[in-house]
């Protein structure tokens, strides 16, 4: 274990970050609260002048990858120097220059796609995995505190309305905007009529992809409920046993894009559950625009304006409850006419596009160009 002990101001300095490293490796302990996690973890950094990495390759995990690392600055600042035009950082992974001198002058946008600390802190939560706990403890760490560079920041875009709240909290000084996601949809593309299945679909390798299935399956799922239609990228393999068990649920495989979208379509019900209240899910906006009905819990709801074009749920028995009513009845084309007037209020990419041009008139109304 390699720390740069000289820096340290006291003894009790070097108790607290042995503490810390305790805390973090060990799985007993892994269920303290975060926010001390975070004092600590900081308290770390100030008197070490370490970055996170350093502090956990003392737990010689297995995870190499880094997600505040940017791609190679000397090229990247070279390029966008060649001209004064503004900058938009697409995602907090491409914000490593964001405090550059060399840009100081440059108006510069973050391009918000959701609190990305609290996305890894609920992977955390959801896995029980003890090398992948302490992966994504660390990359939620090191993320929030990465975060102070949006400091820098001349204008935010957030693609939901929970978030633009966090960020001004957070920035209260900032130009902040909400403008939601743009996708690949200009119109409803739902089917009128009756599915025979309802479909939960995700990337099978995420935990909180694999929390939700199995939460699916062992807490809300019994025999005399319709079939379900589980679909996604690389299930484990106890997810895969754990299907294997129910005669009214099946597993699809990786599916390519065409399928799963057949998948969405053909549903009666789209089923759509998570753990965390951040950014959007564009699976809920692929359900809406291809699926018949959309069944989900209020967590996947925060932030999107999209309460009336579904249906909610929070307990099993609501669950329950709900899919035996929505399967009673058919999709109307009265149900897409309205889902359409309740989405394209904010889920337009036109008006989106619009609304787009308008805050970057006022932004630059407000923040004229030098020169």
């Amino acid at each position: 274990m390699w720390l740069e002990y000289d820096d340290l101001n006291s003894f009790a300095s070097h108790i607290i970050i042995q503490r810390f490293l305790i805390i973090i490796s060990n799985p007993y302990q892994l269920k303290l609260n975060l926010p001390l996690l975070y004092k600590i973890a900081e308290f770390c950094l100030q008197r070490l002048h370490l970055s996170f990495f350093i502090i956990f390759s003392c737990l010689k995990v297995n995870h190499i990858q880094r997600t505040v690392e940017g791609f190679h600055q000397v090229q990247k600042l070279k390029r966008l120097l060649q001209d004064d035009y503004p900058i938009l950082f697409e995602g907090l992974h491409t914000c490593s220059i964001l405090n550059n001198p060399a840009l100081v002058e440059r108006k510069k946008i973050y391009r918000e796609s959701n609190i990305e600390h609290h996305y890894y802190y609920h992977l955390f939560k959801a896995t029980g995995n003890i090398p992948d706990k302490v992966f994504f403890l660390a990359e939620s760490l090191k993320l929030r505190w990465f975060q102070r560079i949006l400091k820098h920041a001349d204008l935010m875009l957030t693609v939901s309305l929970a978030d633009e709240q966090y960020l001004r909290k957070k920035f209260p000084q900032k130009d902040i905007r909400y403008l939601p996601s743009f996708h690949r949809d200009d119109k409803i593309n739902s089917m009128p009529g009756r599915g025979s299945y309802l479909l939960y679909q995700g990337k099978l390798s995420v935990p909180e992809n694999i929390r939700a299935a199995e939460d699916i399956i062992n807490h809300i799922y019994t025999d005399s409920l319709p079939d379900l239609v589980i679909a996604g990228m690389n299930p484990p393999a106890h997810l895969i046993k754990l299907i294997e068990k129910h005669s009214n649920i099946r597993l699809e495989i990786n599916p390519d894009e065409d399928r799963m979208f057949e998948l969405i379509r053909e549903a009666h019900i789209n089923l759509m559950v998570t753990s965390q209240a951040t950014g959007l899910k564009l699976k809920l906006l692929n359900a809406l625009f291809h699926g018949r009905y959309c069944l989900v819990n209020p967590e996947m709801l925060v932030g999107t304006g999209l309460n009336s074009a579904c249906t909610v749920a929070t307990t099993p028995q609501q669950f329950r409850e709900e899919i035996g009513h929505l399967f009673m009845k058919d999709f109307d084309a009265g149900m897409i006419a309205r889902r359409e007037t309740i989405i394209m209020e904010k889920y337009s990419n036109k008006k989106n596009c619009e609304s787009l041009l308008d805050i970057l008139t006022l932004f630059y109304e407000k923040n004229p160009r030098s020169g």
